[in-house]
């Protein structure tokens, strides 16, 4: 009977031990990767914005000059009206379940493509 023990033992052991080895291969899950391109032509200021590795539900929020902009919340392409010869900073910061990523460019706005 303590064989039987012992080997029960021993099995519930290798089991567990399985069991933790494959836990610690699962890769932890990470924020989404992020691109942002911008540019400007003709007086207008336009973004787009890529990512991928992200968990539903995905929220994207946009700023301009650190002033946030609603009306962009979750759109994955963005465009305004520029001032020729000023620049600006557009953020963007794309957020899943997993964490969030920040992207940020500076862009001067030009009358056409330099």
């Amino acid at each position: 009977m303590s064989f039987s023990f012992r080997s029960g033992a021993l099995a519930a052991a290798v089991v567990l031990g399985i069991g933790a080895s494959l836990a610690s291969t699962v890769p932890a899950a990470a924020a989404p990767t992020v691109g942002l391109h911008c540019e400007s032509e003709t007086a207008v200021l336009s973004c787009d914005v890529r990512y991928a590795d992200a968990e539903r539900p995905v929220t994207i929020r946009w700023s301009v000059d650190n002033m946030q902009r609603p009306a962009w919340d979750d759109l994955t392409s963005v465009a305004q009206r520029c001032t020729v010869g000023q620049t600006y900073a557009v953020r963007v910061v794309v957020a899943d379940p997993t964490g969030r990523t920040e992207a940020g460019q500076r862009v001067t706005c030009q009358r056409a493509t330099p």
